[in-house]
């Protein structure tokens, strides 16, 4: 989900997009000629490529854009180091604290009835307050995690043989 944010593609045409990819030079494309004359295509991430997708969920972290680039940068953690991750989901915190905040304020308002706001804005305000309680215990549980050392050989800064350009 969300792949045509970060590829700049649309899904109905994944070869298209792998031939993007390996055309920017983050995507080495084999292919292999089968018994009947057909081909495949493999697809192999180099290290132009994994720098490129550290920077797209390093990005993702802070976007104030919405969710979904949040969950897609908790999805994809593994292509940055454990010290950033930590580092992005702790302000990840602190701003989730502060909308709370802000939400609040707006929820007051809607039951005191001091202010008109439509029902879909109060419903939305509504979801936005309560998402955040569970985003703020799954954070603090990867936090948690991340500093008791699970995972290990995880994060692109562990692993044997990965670039990591600190």
């Amino acid at each position: 989900r969300g792949f045509e944010h970060w590829a700049g593609t649309q899904l109905r045409s994944v070869y298209k997009a792998m031939e993007s990819l390996v055309a920017k030079g983050y995507l080495i494309g084999t292919k292999k000629i089968q018994p009947n004359d057909s081909f495949v295509m493999t697809y192999e991430v180099n290290d132009a490529g994994r720098q490129h997708l550290r920077k797209l969920v390093e990005k993702a972290f802070y976007s104030i854009v919405g969710q979904v680039d949040f969950w897609l940068a908790v999805s994809f953690m593994f292509a940055t180091t454990r010290e950033f991750s930590l580092k992005a989901l702790q302000d990840r915190k602190e701003n989730l604290l502060k909308e709370r905040e802000c939400d609040k304020f707006w929820i007051d308002k809607i039951e005191e009835k001091t202010n008109f706001i439509p029902s879909n804005y109060q419903g939305l305000i509504k979801m936005g307050y309560e998402i955040s309680f569970i985003t703020e215990k799954r954070i603090d549980e990867w936090v948690m995690n991340l500093e008791a050392g699970a995972d290990k050989g995880f994060f692109i800064d562990e692993r044997e043989g990965d670039i990591c350009d600190e």
